[in-house]
């Protein structure tokens, strides 16, 4: 059996989408305080169309048939938008500046002393 380019290029684009639609999925799902949580049908509609994707993703991998021209299309098309999105999830997340520690002002400008000495 030979693997024809475009049975290559399919496999490749696949794989792409499922890291791509994995890493978001850990990105969106991957904490108990996720803003989409606070949506729960939405939550279970997204993380079941993603796990669907990965799961058709992965299905196509192993296949090794060559699709049509328009699949493989649709396949780029897919895996580029699961890219930008995962790239954008991870870009767009705020970042959350360390904890500031207060500043002891100095008594006159010398350092203070711990305990007295007896």
């Amino acid at each position: 059996m030979t693997l024809s380019p475009l049975v290559l290029l399919n496999a490749c684009a696949n794989s792409v989408l499922a890291i791509s639609a994995i890493h978001l999925w850990l990105k969106v799902f991957g904490h108990e305080d996720s803003a989409i949580y606070r949506h729960k049908f939405a939550a279970h509609l997204c993380k079941l169309a993603t796990t669907v994707t990965i799961c058709g993703s992965v299905a196509n991998i192993f296949n090794h048939q060559e699709p049509p021209v328009t699949e493989f299309i649709l396949n780029i098309g897919v895996a580029c938008n699961y890219v930008w999105l995962s790239w954008f999830s991870t870009v767009s997340d705020p970042v959350k500046p360390a904890a500031a520690k207060p500043l002891t002002p100095k008594a006159n400008g010398k350092p203070k002393r711990n305990a007295r000495r007896s």
